[in-house]
């Protein structure tokens, strides 16, 4: 699967999002996690962000939402292990 890394300032575009909300929501595992590139720069993958938009548009619950991002980070440690 093809992604791109997009920066916070796209991200916020995105889903309308402050800073301060993705990183809440970040850590109660309710927003897709960033990848850190270096000390000073993260970047969150296209289609994660997509998906979460997705299932905030059908209306999914809190729960079902964490369940999504555990899905996404097994996806991410199953890539990583090849």
């Amino acid at each position: 699967m093809k992604c791109t890394l997009i920066k916070l300032p796209e991200v916020s575009a995105m889903t309308g999002c402050s800073r301060s909300k993705i990183y809440a929501d970040m850590q109660s595992s309710l927003f897709p996690s960033s990848i850190r590139l270096g000390a000073r720069s993260v970047t969150w993958v296209d289609y994660e962000i997509d998906e979460w938009i997705e299932a905030r548009i059908a209306g999914k619950t809190d729960d079902e939402i964490k369940a999504l991002i555990a899905s996404q980070k097994a996806a991410r440690e199953a890539l990583a292990a090849v």
